[in-house]
């Protein structure tokens, strides 16, 4: 239970951060002067006549997105798992996002590269906790001991 609420938190947490930081980045990298994106279309259009910059901030914002949470999916869980579900999920966000976006397949790979390497970046960052020492204090407060003469 607890690999996948922290799997989840980790992801939601992921999704947060990713617009977070695509936010920022296009502040800094408009795509293009119309707000009014509804289509399709119109979306790849303003895509392919945008810079590199507007590209690589999708790119860049899904693999800060996956470090953040995947350090917060480890702190939580303690295991590599839930990072690794977080990283994976975000890598396959961003093949998606660049592939209906029709990025250049060097871009391609980087969406979904970026995340993986983020991802074990907050494996290496987070230290695993050892769940068998959180028993070994529990078994400290209550000696087994002393519960032995109780009836069943």
């Amino acid at each position: 239970m607890r690999t996948f609420l922290s799997s989840t938190a980790g992801i939601v947490v992921a999704f947060v951060a990713m617009a977070l930081f695509a936010w920022i980045g296009g502040s800094i990298f408009p795509i293009s002067g119309n707000a009014s994106l509804r289509e399709t279309d119109q979306i790849r259009a303003a895509f392919e006549m945008a810079g590199v910059g507007p590209k690589l901030v999708i790119i860049v914002s899904a693999a800060l997105g996956a470090l953040v949470g995947g350090v917060l999916a480890k702190w939580l869980s303690g295991s590599r798992g839930p990072v690794w579900a977080v990283a994976l999920f975000m890598a396959a966000y961003g093949f998606a996002n660049a592939f209906f976006l029709a990025m250049p397949p060097v871009m391609l790979l980087g969406a979904v590269v970026g995340p993986l390497l983020a991802g074990m970046i907050a494996e290496r960052v987070v230290p695993t906790r050892a769940l068998a020492e959180e028993d070994e204090d529990l078994a400290e407060e209550q000696p087994l001991e002393a519960h032995r003469d109780e009836p069943l």
